[in-house]
């Protein structure tokens, strides 16, 4: 199942403010959290292959991290 439009731009924030909280660069977030480097990158161009479980991998690195 393909992201809206809007859960996209509310995801795509969720992680604007993770990388500003973290001080990790986008490449090395999206590296170490889905295996992709270019995966913010792709994300902020809005190219369509970004699917349902790289987006759970990049939550659940948010949510440890956290912790």
């Amino acid at each position: 199942m393909r992201m809206t439009a809007t859960g996209r731009l509310h995801f795509q924030r969720e992680v604007d403010a993770f990388l500003a909280e973290s001080g990790l660069s986008p490449s090395r977030f999206s590296r170490e959290a889905t295996g992709d480097p270019g995966f913010v990158r792709h994300l902020r161009m809005g190219i369509p292959q970004i699917g349902p479980v790289r987006i759970a991998r990049a939550r659940a690195y948010m949510r440890e991290w956290r912790q």
